[in-house]
């Protein structure tokens, strides 16, 4: 096992006989058992599934049965295990490939032939009907649900989807990937890079209950329909790739150094970064800088224009304990030197043939969204070796590069053209997915962290190779102080909290007018994650969080969370409270998104006094009752006595 992947385990893999196979991960343990699916899914010691996961194929108004398995190693390493396995139903046979690797993805390669003799009245003609998968996860574990795109287009995630939240039934069109469980474990679903052979409409997912069934087929195979199978014009496989993803997918830090940030994203500031800079982050108390584009000249590229200078900057930030992190992102700009000739191969293309995104910024350039199956990967890669060991840098922040976006240029392989001609899109989940590992393996050996900008996107495949993630950008001109309900608390602990998922999250912050740093961090802390701020005034406020953390001890602290706090309770309608029980004693949170309202906090019966860390007002407790006023949409730390 590469030192870079030291936070899971080898893959471990046991044969217990030749229809019954067991894979063991860092937390997490996956079983087949006469099957080519998962038949029991298990992670931090519980079992997910309520029953085995079912690939049902129809043959008109029969449900064909799954026999003759047979399991045959092929390939086992520290990080990954590969076994092959045949099936056959009725008149069709499965051929799967079945990969489990180290951080606890499987990907699944199925091939479905039609059965074949050479009798022109046998068995060739074509008699499958129908596919569907049905993956039921225990109700008590699948009470939250996320899925991605949300919306009809994966390039810009729209503002007024939320497509995280409370398990319920609905029905979606094709989509790549999927997630349901609660606030510490869940089983991710990769679907598939695209829609080819699956059903089209609004119902190719349906949820219904704690099931969900994914539709492949409600027909024969177009390519088999009203043909034999003959040896001289056969019936080509229907092929699928898919994959399950346990979470969490490694264990959850709340150490400080994932949230004592400072991101600098001013282009004038980016541009003469001095001294004066340093000092300023460091009266922060930021262990961390993270410097946004205009860092290089070209945009995603990494390079500098004085790099002499640049270098000073990054020794000055390590004299004064400050680690630097660097922009790299998702684009590739006409500024490259070598545009003309890779430009078309290395970008996404729509279903017309053009570029998407197309960012203009200083110096003049425009930059296009770049496609990781185009071949930028190995030059992405290069540099961000180049900027760690010749400028010194401790890490990297990443803008969309962990994100499969559509993608149709077929000159990289991506897109495909259906039995009309009419060319559709990919999302090239795996190519993300290795292009990402190389990079945290690239990283890591450097003893350095990725951070990641991904936008609703949830996707444990290429996410499980970041080491923290910045989500919430889209959704920032839909909050106010005074209306926080778009995001609701079963889309926060969904998506933005990080738990379920084992990768600590921040959460975006672009004050505005009604929309202020301490509202959007009241709701954030509600769940124990911290926002980030994009300037320094913003980032005074989070200083004053930080410093109560350390006084009090939270991030080592026991939590209980509002869903869960047996400690403390409030008797009033959107307020709610948490519990910390630290070495220095009880600390209380409370948030009152009404605000400005007589509200009463219930306490063990010991406590007597509580002292509000922010403005040092103190309240007295009597028989374990704390009755407070609170403003509106602010967060309040009571140390307890």
């Amino acid at each position: 096992m590469k030192k870079a992947f030291e936070k899971w385990t080898p893959v471990a893999e046991i044969f217990e006989n030749d229809t019954r196979a067991v894979f063991e991960v860092w937390g997490r343990k996956y079983i087949f058992d006469n099957s080519f699916l998962p038949t029991s899914v298990i992670s931090d010691g519980k079992e997910l599934l309520e029953k085995p996961i079912t690939m049902t194929a129809e043959f008109g108004e029969k449900h064909g049965e799954w026999t003759d398995f047979y399991y045959m190693p092929f390939e086992k390493t520290d990080e990954k295990a590969i076994i092959l396995i045949t099936a056959s139903c009725e008149n069709i046979l499965a051929n799967a490939t079945v990969t489990v690797e180290f951080d606890g993805f499987v990907k699944i390669e199925l091939r479905i032939s039609n059965d074949w003799e050479f009798s022109e009245t046998g068995r060739s003609k074509a008699e499958l009907s129908g596919l569907y998968m049905d993956i039921a996860v225990k109700s008590k574990y699948s009470s939250l649900f996320h899925y991605w795109p949300n919306d009809t287009t994966s390039i810009i995630p729209s503002q007024f989807a939320m497509n995280s939240g409370k398990r319920k039934d609905i029905k979606l069109p094709f989509k790549p990937y999927i997630w349901t469980g609660d606030e510490n474990i869940g089983l991710g679903v990769f679907v598939g890079e695209c829609d080819r052979q699956f059903i089209a409409g609004d119902d190719c997912i349906t949820v219904s209950g704690n099931n969900t069934r994914i539709r492949f087929l409600e027909a024969a195979p177009k390519s088999w329909q009203g043909r034999r199978d003959k040896w001289i014009d056969g019936l080509n496989p229907v092929t699928y790739t898919f994959g399950f993803h346990a979470t969490p997918v490694k264990a959850y830090s709340a150490n400080d150094e994932n949230y004592k940030i400072c991101q600098i994203t001013d282009h004038e500031i980016l541009n003469s970064l001095n001294d004066e800079v340093v000092e300023k982050v460091k009266a922060l108390g930021a262990k961390k800088l993270i410097l946004h584009e205009s860092w290089s000249v070209i945009q995603n590229y990494g390079i500098v224009k004085d790099e002499e200078k640049f270098k000073r900057f990054v020794a000055k930030c390590h004299e004064n304990g400050i680690k630097v992190m660097v922009y790299f992102g998702y684009e590739y700009s006409t500024l490259m030197p070598d545009f003309n000739t890779n430009g078309s191969k290395y970008l996404y293309k729509n279903q017309n043939g053009n570029f998407v995104g197309g960012w203009r910024r200083k110096p003049d350039q425009r930059a296009y969204m770049v496609c990781y199956n185009g071949g930028y990967s190995d030059k992405f890669l290069e540099r961000i070796k180049y900027v760690m060991d010749v400028y010194g840098t401790d890490g990297i922040y990443t803008d969309g590069t962990y994100v499969p976006w559509e993608c149709a240029n077929t000159s990289h392989g991506c897109g495909y053209t259906d039995e009309n001609g009419k060319l559709h899109s990919t999302f090239p989940l795996l190519a993300v997915r290795e292009h990402v590992k190389k990079l945290y393996e690239i990283v890591h050996e450097r003893n350095g962290m990725i951070d990641t900008h991904q936008s609703t996107c949830c996707i444990m495949p290429t996410l499980a190779f970041a080491d923290s993630y910045f989500d919430g950008e889209n959704i920032q001109a839909r909050l106010t102080d005074k209306n926080m309900t778009f995001l609701n608390m079963d889309a926060f602990r969904t998506e933005y909290m990080g738990r379920n998922y084992g990768i600590p999250a921040n959460f975006v912050a672009m004050p505005n007018e009604g929309r202020s740093i301490e509202g959007l961090e009241s709701l954030t802390l509600l769940h124990n994650v911290h926002t980030r701020a994009y300037n320094f005034k913003d980032a005074g406020y989070e200083t004053k969080i930080w410093k109560i953390f350390d006084e009090l001890g939270l991030d080592n602290a026991k939590w209980h969370p509002y869903w869960d706090n047996n400690i403390s309770s409030v008797d009033a309608e959107n307020a709610y409270t948490n519990a910390y029980e630290t070495e220095k004693g009880l600390v209380i949170y409370a948030v009152d998104f009404v605000g400005n309202r007589v509200i009463t906090l219930a306490l063990p019966q010991n406590i007597t006094k509580l002292t509000e860390k922010l403005t040092g007002k103190i309240y007295d407790v009597k028989d374990g009752k704390a009755e407070m006023v609170l403003p509106q949409s602010r967060a309040s730390f009571f140390a307890a006595e």
